[in-house]
């Protein structure tokens, strides 16, 4: 996949977290000797192990359980059995937001042709602006993927005649009377500059649909409607959590290097902070 903006796609296979302390463990050790060490398990503070298959889930959650961790699981081949994952209850303000945008550039793909840079630059400020709106505008209950599709169907206007203004044109225009400044409005209106006219700007919503079709099932609405993972507390208490994605659909996984990337960024700030 083609990684046409800057985004981390980091997923190691282990993360040992202890007073505080992070251990990535990439490769070169027996990962499966690491998390039965007798000494890493009364001793630290929580795991996160990369298990694509489930196959270390199966042999050795009841371990950790036994051992007084609680355990989570980020499931993308089965849902039914995942924690739920929800990115927006898990970054700040609009790097956040920004970041949770071109990972949906980078595992997806849109309507736009290949290697057409500047197109993609376009659907990535849509969907920035449509994150920064949610994140600042509307109820903490709604910040999740539902909304920002409906935002974008609310963009197409079925029998378009020059000067109609869609739905979502109307939010921000509102908007930007009462605050000017406001962080959402300015990216939109970068949107709407670089889009050129308002069919240039219903094709860019178009094609962002598409890269977000994979999510917009009922299984995958409600998977992310909330979150149960709350990255930021993982280190506080005794837990291990397994991340599985073998038989996720391809733009499904997008959402494993998120996590991490969120993960590392919630330590780096507690680490600065």
């Amino acid at each position: 996949m083609n990684m046409l903006f800057e985004e981390s796609n980091l997923t190691p296979p282990l993360i040992i977290i202890r007073s505080g302390e992070v251990t990535v463990y990439n490769s070169g050790r027996d990962i499966e000797e690491l998390i039965t060490d007798y000494d890493a398990l009364k001793r630290s503070n929580a795991f996160v192990i990369y298990d694509p298959d489930g196959s270390l889930w199966n042999n050795h959650a009841m371990r950790f359980s036994r051992y007084g961790y609680i355990l989570k699981s980020l499931n993308l081949s089965n849902l039914e059995f995942s924690s739920r994952y929800n990115p927006m209850m898990n970054f700040y303000g609009e790097s956040g937001g920004y970041k949770f945008a071109t990972a949906l550039i980078n595992g997806t793909k849109g309507l736009g042709k290949p290697r057409d840079v500047n197109f993609t630059l376009h659907e990535l400020k849509l969907l920035n602006a449509l994150i920064s709106y949610i994140y600042c505008e509307v109820p903490q209950l709604e910040w999740n993927m539902e909304s920002r599709i409906e935002m974008l169907n609310h963009m197409i206007i079925e029998d378009y005649e020059d000067g109609f203004k869609s739905a979502i044109d109307v939010i921000f225009y509102e908007l930007g009377q009462k605050e000017p400044c406001h962080s959402s409005v300015r990216l939109y209106a970068e949107f709407k500059d670089a889009a050129g006219n308002d069919k240039q700007a219903m094709k860019i919503a178009a094609s962002c649909i598409k890269r977000v079709s994979s999510f917009n099932t009922p299984e995958m609405l409600s998977f992310m409607y909330r979150d149960d993972l709350w990255l930021e507390s993982l280190p506080k208490g005794k837990t291990a959590l397994f991340v599985q994605d073998g038989d996720a659909h391809e733009d499904i996984k997008l959402l494993v290097p998120l996590m991490y990337s969120q993960f590392f960024e919630f330590k780096h700030r507690t680490r600065f902070n």
